[in-house]
């Protein structure tokens, strides 16, 4: 997730993203992109985080509880608490929800995304930039993938970033 994030920047996008014609974009058109959506890319998030909530508050809910209608009132609930309003796609549509072998697993999805923030943050902090940086790849090689799964996540991402997974980092994908 951290080399995707990588693509939205606008450094990586200056350097990177072609026309047809092989001509790079313009600054203008990537600036006025990243004013344009940038603030909105918190609904993502907490759309990621809504099914976190409603799943617990659904595994939760007493059995008598467990009708059509309190379970749609309880997903409309949280999506007002959580996102702020009825999501454009509705948590009962989100199929991790409805499938025993993918339930519970967008919370790992939203400590992904924090890992993802706090690592960028991480090599901004060391290194100045992340387009480009030569130090980066071997570093990630040597802290994070050649472990693998031999190592807890959280262990992995806090030997990488120096802190334990935090909510506090933030990064700009202007940098």
């Amino acid at each position: 997730m951290f080399l995707d994030s990588l693509v939205g920047d606008a450094a990586w996008r200056a350097a990177y993203a072609r026309n047809r014609e092989n001509q790079p974009l313009p600054w203008d058109i990537i600036q006025q992109d990243f004013e344009e959506t940038h603030p909105y890319r918190v609904f993502a998030l907490r759309g990621m985080i809504a099914v976190s909530y409603f799943e617990k508050a659904l595994y939760e809910l007493p059995e008598e509880k467990l009708t059509v209608t309190d379970v749609n009132e309880l997903a409309r609930q949280v999506e007002l608490h959580i996102q702020g309003g009825f999501s454009p796609r509705p948590l009962l549509s989100i199929p991790h929800i409805l499938s025993d072998e993918s339930s519970c697993y967008y919370h790992g999805y939203v400590l992904a995304e924090m890992a993802v923030h706090q690592t960028r943050k991480q090599f901004l902090d060391k290194y100045g930039s992340l387009t480009d940086n030569p130090n980066i790849g071997p570093e990630l090689s040597e802290v994070m993938w050649r472990l693998g799964n031999s190592e807890a996540f959280l262990d992995l991402v806090e030997r990488l970033t120096g802190s334990p997974l935090s909510s506090g980092s933030t990064s700009s994908a202007a940098q």
